[in-house]
């Protein structure tokens, strides 16, 4: 889908008058589990909306290694952004003593995560260098490919939130 958003497949669908899709009262599950109901110039198109995964790392600075983490997070940065399309944010966040570091990913679905986690022994060995990673945070439901990559390290806390009570997300201008 070149750069659009998931979300964007109702301007693509076939135009129908908004009399053939009835009012179907209120959702008997949350939106983000049977979709939601788009209109557009008097278009009503029900396109499944899949909920977005967040992931958050959280780790202990090593000793004296601030100045490298800020360097190989700006060159991470720069390739992951060129390389993973589908990572819709990934930003990086030190507390106000600079001893501890959080990265935050969104993903719109599980298939981003999984291709965004492509290649990552090799970030992740780097970045060890640098950090102590302490826990990971799944907001979402990731693919078991994901759970199982991130389970290999079992020093590392897991905390799995995969109940999304719907919501949005904008995608561009």
């Amino acid at each position: 889908m070149s750069g659009r958003s998931p979300w964007s497949r109702v301007l693509n669908s076939p135009r129908r008058p908004s009399a053939e899709v009835p009012n179907q009262g209120p959702p008997d599950s949350f939106p983000s589990q049977r979709g939601a109901t788009a209109s557009l110039f008097g278009i009503r198109e029900e396109v499944p909306v899949p909920d977005p995964i967040v992931f958050i790392s959280h780790s202990t600075m090593k000793p004296g290694k601030l100045d490298e983490l800020r360097e190989l997070s700006e060159k991470m940065f720069e390739k992951l952004d060129a390389e993973k399309p589908g990572t819709v944010l990934h930003h990086g966040y030190l507390d106000a003593n600079e001893g501890e570091v959080h990265f935050i990913h969104v993903f719109p679905d599980a298939d981003a995560m999984d291709a965004h986690f492509e290649g990552a022994g090799q970030r992740v060995a780097s970045a060890n260098e640098l950090i102590e990673t302490e826990s990971f945070e799944i907001y979402g439901t990731p693919s078991d490919a994901a759970l199982e990559a991130l389970r290999r390290n079992p020093s590392v806390h897991l905390t799995l939130r995969p109940g999304g009570l719907g919501g949005y997300m904008r995608l561009g201008g």
